[in-house]
């Protein structure tokens, strides 16, 4: 887990980490990522603690913003290719 880092130790205090955490693991369920394993995890953490570093802690309201930052990325390629393999199939079948 992202947050889980020493460097976090010394920047936030444990409530604090809570609700980093609490944020993360809701954006990554809402997302269906893997908030372990998850390609994108270290720069959803970074955009996280911005969010909160602007003054939002509610980790709902956190991760409501992040599935609207998420919304507006464009998608890796392989997304963008296992897609339109998707829509081929759906479309020939």
């Amino acid at each position: 887990m992202p947050f889980s880092r020493d460097y976090y130790f010394k920047r936030f205090k444990p409530a604090e980490l809570e609700q980093l955490q609490a944020a993360f693991i809701e954006t990554c369920q809402r997302l269906g990522r893997c908030p372990i394993t998850s390609p994108q995890k270290d720069e959803m953490a970074r955009e996280i603690i911005q969010i909160y570093e602007c003054g939002i802690s509610d980790p709902q309201k956190i991760a409501d913003l992040m599935i609207q930052v998420e919304s507006v990325k464009p998608k890796p390629y392989a997304e963008q290719v296992f897609e339109q393999d998707l829509d081929r199939n759906v479309k020939s079948a």
